[in-house]
């Protein structure tokens, strides 16, 4: 199974080769496209508790699109520094359809995050000076704000 980055809903980039995430399975069955959302997912709740910061990219201090592009980043995979940009990226997915990895997108005011699991997403939060929390989907204002999800990453055709 060949990896890819999804750029737009039409055009997939397969992973460089170099970037250590190759099309093949390792000795355990496991493959590259779960192994690269393994480790963006890892690296993003490494961030837990860090500071809000408006336009901040890290390692001190996130926005919600900074800390979104820094564990795709610190991944090798280069994402647009908007919320406007990232939603036009990568193939739509329906709510009862995501995976860790995915990212939501929210409206009013644009705001995106990471879906992690069992309906539970990772965001920086300039609410309440809360920084990058954890956070259920379920929760009112983000239940109404909801937009869309995008998969930036999948098995490539």
């Amino acid at each position: 199974m060949a990896v890819a980055i999804a750029t737009s809903a039409l055009t997939a980039l397969t992973l460089d080769p170099g970037s250590g995430f190759n099309s093949t399975a390792d000795s355990n069955g496991v493959d590259s496209v779960s192994i690269l959302l393994d480790s963006i997912v890892s690296d993003a709740m490494s961030y837990l508790g860090t500071p809000y910061v408006y336009g901040g990219t890290g390692p001190d201090g996130f926005d919600c699109s900074g800390l979104i592009c820094r564990v795709f980043a610190d991944n090798g995979l280069e994402l647009p520094r908007t919320v406007t940009a990232m939603e036009s990226m990568g193939v739509t997915v329906a709510r009862e359809e995501l995976r860790p990895g995915d990212l939501l997108i929210f409206e009013s005011p644009k705001h995106v995050g990471m879906y992690l699991g069992d309906g539970l997403f990772i965001h920086s939060s300039s609410y309440q000076d809360r920084g990058v929390v954890v956070t259920d989907l379920s929760q009112a204002n983000y239940a109404r704000r909801y937009s869309s999800a995008r998969r930036m990453i999948c098995p490539a055709p």
